[in-house]
């Protein structure tokens, strides 16, 4: 399928579990279902639209996981809580929310690991990031083509850290 995007602002086309959208200079391919098998098949995508895109301009790539609790361990909530929350509730401050991140070297790239508490008081998210920085597609090739087993043996040992261990400070 070809699709004129100069005369849209953006377009999405979803085939086998998988979207595509191109807006603005930037192309998302996502799985649509929340699963590694999916998440391959994007990267796949991503890295053959790479190959046959050999003009176009490459400024950095990524691929995203997202895992939501509802029963955090208390190494997790005790990690989240800093000195600055009860000066806020001490100033009259509601707060809706707390993040830490922290980014850390993972092959070429880095992975990024935020760690979320939504507004519900009760629920939380960790997101991964992993993202190369490069204007070469030979660069961006590999990182969309790291194994499976890779991306799931990293993961593991991060939610395994964060489970097991006090990660702030």
């Amino acid at each position: 399928m070809e699709v004129s995007a100069e005369s849209v602002g953006s377009y999405r086309v979803s085939h086998q579990g998988v979207g595509v959208a191109v807006s603005d200079g930037e192309l998302q391919v996502a799985a649509q279902a929340p699963n590694l098998e999916t998440l391959n098949t994007a990267r796949q995508i991503a890295a053959r639209a790479i190959e046959s895109l050999p003009e176009t301009p490459l400024k950095a790539c990524g691929f995203n996981l997202r895992y939501r609790s509802s029963d955090p361990p208390n190494e997790l909530l005790q990690a989240t809580q800093c000195p600055i929350d009860a000066q806020l509730s001490n100033e009259g401050f509601e707060i809706v929310q707390r993040t830490l991140g922290r980014s850390v070297r993972f092959e070429d790239g880095v992975l990024n690991v935020t760690v979320r508490q939504v507004s519900d008081q009760n629920t939380w998210e960790i997101l991964l990031n992993f993202h190369c920085d490069s204007a070469r597609r030979e660069d961006h090739q590999r990182w969309l083509g790291i194994p499976n087993e890779d991306v799931s043996a990293v993961v593991d040992r991060v939610l395994s850290a964060i489970r097991t261990g006090p990660i702030g400070g």
